[in-house]
């Protein structure tokens, strides 16, 4: 499986199946980590903008962008359910 370095915290899962598994990101905990490390958050959308998802690796990682704790929070109210929020 190819990786991102640097962001093994922000990892949430794996795809299975097809031609190769591939590691599951959480886009927003890899801004997080950039801003952490001294990035704006414009510097570190930027960065993962042009620097991860400009790679088009083939067979490369997934970068799922999470829906954001208001919207977590709106769908447990609605819903009455709990959600993992890893």
């Amino acid at each position: 499986m190819i990786v991102a370095d640097g962001f093994d915290e922000a990892i949430i899962g794996e795809t299975r199946g097809g031609e190769q598994d591939r590691v599951v990101y959480s886009y927003n905990k890899m801004v997080s980590i950039l801003m952490k490390q001294g990035m704006t958050d414009e510097e570190a959308v930027d960065h993962m903008e042009y620097n991860v998802l400009g790679t088009h690796l083939e067979d490369g990682p997934v970068y799922l962008e999470d829906p954001g704790e208001e919207l977590l929070a709106h769908l447990e109210e609605s819903l009455g359910t709990v959600y993992n929020r890893g």
